[in-house]
């Protein structure tokens, strides 16, 4: 295994760049985590600038990435030429990044379901209270004349 010092610059890069999307993703988590509490208590502008803080760190993201990508391309040859120490610290930093990753995905998801469920919560309230209006007129009287049922035909 020849360690030469632009793979290992190389590599040093890529950890860099690992950590830097880590610490993004672990902010998107903490918003995530402080929007599913928001949303408890209802829609309120704190939302609003929850979801600004996290498109905020998607745009990090996605400076990222063109950073990322050739570092990830590259890996799987540079691996091989890196130190066992070097190759243990890069895996790591996947590892903690994936783990992160799923974490944010699953309470994404859960947000999603739980945001769905309101939504229908709240078209069946829309169409019980239409369904009540309809009943209603049905029933009640038009200004100044007999009401729908005791009007012959």
């Amino acid at each position: 295994m020849q360690n030469s010092q632009a793979d290992i610059e190389l590599a040093r890069g890529f950890v860099k760049r690992l950590e830097e999307a880590e610490a993004i993703y672990r902010r998107l988590l903490a918003l995530t985590r402080t929007q599913s509490e928001a949303l408890r208590g209802g829609i309120s502008p704190e939302l609003l600038e929850l979801a600004r803080a996290k498109e905020a760190e998607m745009a990090r993201l996605g400076e990222l990435e063109p950073r990322l990508a050739p570092a990830r391309t590259v890996w799987p040859g540079l691996r091989e030429r890196v130190t066992a120490e070097l190759r243990a610290e890069v895996q790591g930093v996947v590892a903690r990044v994936e783990e992160v990753l799923r974490e944010l995905l699953s309470l994404e998801e859960s947000e999603g379901r739980t945001l769905a469920a309101k939504r229908d919560e709240t078209l069946a309230q829309i169409r019980r209270i239409d369904s009540a209006r309809r009943i209603r007129g049905a029933y009640s009287r038009p200004a100044g004349g007999p009401s729908l049922l005791d009007q012959r035909e």
